[in-house]
Parts: structure tokens; sequence; C-alpha cells
């Protein structure tokens, strides 16, 4: 197996985003390429993935729930606001390929490993 260190692949852009999903990246005992991303709250409308070129682009829109929902709030520590995340994916992942899956607060994307001898389309 292959090791893949996460500050190789992860795009620390900033843009006016007011939070940082935490995100894991690893390569499966299957070799595919996973990012699983911690979105708890997020609607799946507010969530945008994006592939291009060997990135997959993460961004979305956490909002606050309705003021008259949560009354006077005494603390608050859930980040709220927009995010981006870019993670860069090694040339033997088919990007073609991924699929991604959001369920109870978590998006995992999963890129297959390219079949031996396959090369990235121009």
């Amino acid at each position: 197996m292959k090791r893949i260190s996460i500050a190789d692949h992860v795009n620390h852009s900033f843009y006016r985003q007011t939070f940082w999903p935490n995100l894991d990246i690893f390569v499966s005992q299957t070799d595919d390429f996973i990012i699983t991303a911690e979105l708890s709250e997020l609607r799946s409308e507010n969530l945008d993935l994006t592939v291009e070129r060997n990135k997959i682009t993460i961004a979305g829109d956490r909002r606050d729930p309705d003021s008259e929902e949560s009354g006077s709030v005494v603390q608050k520590e859930i980040p709220r606001g927009t995010f981006k995340r870019v993670v860069d994916v090694p040339a033997d992942f088919d990007l073609q390929a991924a699929k991604a899956a959001y369920l109870n607060g978590v998006l995992r994307i999963t890129v297959p490993a390219k079949a031996p001898g396959a090369t990235s389309p121009q």
C-alpha cells in the first residue's frame, strides 16, 4: 500500500471562508483514494462538489438555524458559514469514476485506482 501525506494533497487556499471542515484522506486496503468530510448540519443542497483535472473541490455553506428556533443563545461553538477545501488526487486514481455519498453529516468520496496501463484524459 502506498503511503500518502494529507499535507501533500490538500490545497489550503483561503477564500473568505469562515470554517474548515475536518477531512480524513487515505488509501483503502482495496487501493481506493478515500476522502471523508465531517459536515454535520449541512443540507445537501448547500454542498457543491467539483472535479477538475486532478482536484476535487468540496465547497458549501453551513447556515444558522432560524433564530426563532434557537431562542436566546447561551453558548455557540458549531462553526457556520462558507467553506472550500481542495484536494489534489494522485495521478494513479481515476477521477472520472469517483463516487460520493452524503449520509448523517458525513461526505465520503471514493476514487478507485486506475487500471494498470490506463492513461489520464487530457
